[in-house]
């Protein structure tokens, strides 16, 4: 499992006014575009949720311009690279 925090904080000098909103509406604006990737039988599963919205599940991902799929075999990128 790969989970990545983040923290969002700032500081204000007296009367300044805070940018949070802004920043945290970017950041649920940002994980919006999030996906999830199930290796093995437990494909099938529900997906997760962040904020109550269902995270994207795929079948085939393209990290570092290397396309893996959840039964980890070569198959898309090999088609990948024929089609380019």
């Amino acid at each position: 499992m790969l989970m990545t925090d983040s923290t969002v904080s700032e500081i204000l000098a007296r009367g300044e006014v805070s940018r949070m909103q802004s920043a945290l509406d970017e950041l649920i604006a940002w994980s919006n575009k999030t996906k999830e990737m199930i290796l093995g039988s437990l494909s099938k599963q529900r997906p997760s949720l962040i904020l109550d919205h269902n995270v994207e599940q795929v079948s085939s991902y393209k990290p570092l311009g290397i396309t893996i799929n959840n039964s980890l075999k070569w198959d898309d990128h090999i088609t990948a690279v024929q089609d380019s």
